[in-house]
């Protein structure tokens, strides 16, 4: 059986447009394998039954640049996500005070209480360790040009309790 041409010159120009599509979504993928999440509740109930801490990361995306130095010096590194994947969840909560970077209504309001209870002083960037049941371990406040291994070495004995 034989299509058309106008048939053959349709499933081309389909195929021309889907492959693109399919390309870019698969770019779009997130690359980490542990994301960081943005809703507090969802954090600690997986947290609970993945029996493991969490990180809450107080965050000025769009204006604090030592949050943009963490982020990008040690919170995204390979060796960070590998050495925190087995033993957190990550939370972020984000204080963006340009426009076009806004946060939904709901997820401000949580952030904001969220640092009342948890930052006190107003700390960025501030990386708040707590158990499932949402008491706090420990902090790391600040960035100061550590490495990635003197940064989880800092994490690891604040979470140990020692």
């Amino acid at each position: 059986m034989q299509l058309a041409p106008s048939r053959v010159v349709s499933v081309l120009v389909l195929a021309c447009l889907l492959v693109p599509l399919s390309i870019s979504a698969l770019a779009e993928e997130p690359t980490s394998g542990h994301p960081w999440l943005t809703d507090f509740d969802q954090a600690l109930k997986q947290a609970g039954e993945q029996n493991k801490l969490v990180i809450v990361y107080f965050s000025g995306s769009d204006w604090c640049r030592p949050c943009m130095k963490l982020k990008s010096t040690i919170l995204e590194t390979e060796q960070f996500e590998s050495y925190a994947v087995d033993k957190y969840v990550l939370v972020q909560l984000d204080f963006p005070v340009k426009k076009e970077n806004q946060l939904a209504p709901e997820l401000k309001r949580q952030n904001e209480a969220l640092a009342e209870k948890y930052n006190h002083t107003g700390a960025f960037p501030l990386l708040v360790v707590l158990k499932p049941d949402g008491s706090v371990v420990g902090e790391l406040s600040g960035y100061n040009r550590e490495s990635v291994d003197e940064y989880i070495s800092n994490l690891t004995t604040l979470a140990s309790g020692k």
